[in-house]
């Protein structure tokens, strides 16, 4: 397979920074290379987004008890 390679600059936040795409023969983008500081921006982004998901899957759940409520059940229970 005959790979190449095109650069495209993007801007965000008044930064620029390189993207990369490795594109096979017929041009379609195959593999992207970037800055490994962007690549671990992008993961932890990717995580928030999975803990806000799950708490809010967690918050569906009708055995859900809020914190402040647990809190003062654990606080009703000591006294």
């Amino acid at each position: 397979m005959d790979m190449a390679t095109k650069a495209a600059k993007k801007k965000k936040g008044g930064k620029r920074r390189s993207v990369h795409y490795l594109v096979n023969a017929q041009g379609k983008r195959t593999w992207v290379l970037m800055p490994i500081a962007l690549y671990k921006r992008m993961l932890e982004q990717l995580e928030d987004v999975e803990d806000i998901r799950d708490a809010e899957e967690v918050m569906k759940n009708p055995q859900f008890v809020p914190w402040e409520e647990a809190e003062r059940q654990l606080d009703a229970l000591s006294d």
